[in-house]
């Protein structure tokens, strides 16, 4: 029996989620709660979760720690989007955050109930419009010299602090400087890669597109 935990605000929704899936054979929804603060207050210990549906709001900082928490609570248990976001960062943010599926709201009953089964047998089920993100964000992007674009030392310092996971703040005080420095050098970093995020300036560090 794989044990489903829901996590939604719009009751509505909420609700036929936990009516359809009970009605699946092989699958239980073992909670539901409305925010995350609130699944964790009605959780018990013993309470075991193979797959949680969760929401994600790429604006809020919360939400990637939301799902951290859930999967150090329950190591093992999958996390599986469902969003109205479909941007980019915004999925790239909540990959890098521990989740296994994104699915954008709308989606159909049916297609969540395939999703879950598919990441209990160790697949990603991912929305189309969100798999077309992911393509165009891992794109090879032409580089301005044979092994990458150059950066200056600072900027370089910095795009690793990006890789690093740290925040605006964390990147200010790991380089001595300020956080209107920061932002200064990042919209420079922005410009000369011809890139609008952060996940996009990581995603070209990893790819080998920029060297300091």
């Amino acid at each position: 029996m794989i044990s489903v935990g829901i996590i939604e605000q719009n009751n509505t929704l909420r609700r036929n989620l936990v009516h359809f899936l009970n009605g699946q054979p092989g699958i239980q929804c073992a909670l539901d709660a409305p925010k995350t603060d609130h699944f964790f207050e009605q959780a018990r210990q013993e309470t075991r979760f193979h797959v949680v549906l969760h929401p994600f709001d790429g604006k809020r900082d919360n939400s990637a720690k939301d799902i951290s928490r859930l999967k150090k609570t329950w190591p093992g248990t999958e996390v599986i989007i469902l969003s109205q976001q479909e941007d980019s960062e915004t999925v790239m943010k909540a990959f890098y955050a521990g989740a296994t599926g994104y699915l954008t709201k709308g989606t159909p009953l049916n297609r969540i109930k395939e999703a879950i089964l598919e990441t209990h047998q160790g697949r990603s089920a991912i929305s189309p419009s969100v798999a077309r993100r992911l393509v165009e964000h891992f794109s090879p992007k032409k580089a301005n010299t044979p092994n990458g674009i150059e950066l200056t030392p600072k900027e370089s310092q910095l795009v690793q602090c990006l890789t690093d996971g740290l925040s605006y703040k964390l990147a200010a005080d790991q380089l001595s400087v300020s956080i209107n420095t920061v932002l200064y050098h990042v919209r420079n970093l922005y410009r000369k890669l011809g890139v609008n995020s952060k996940s996009e300036v990581v995603a070209m560090r990893l790819r080998g597109e920029v060297r300091g």
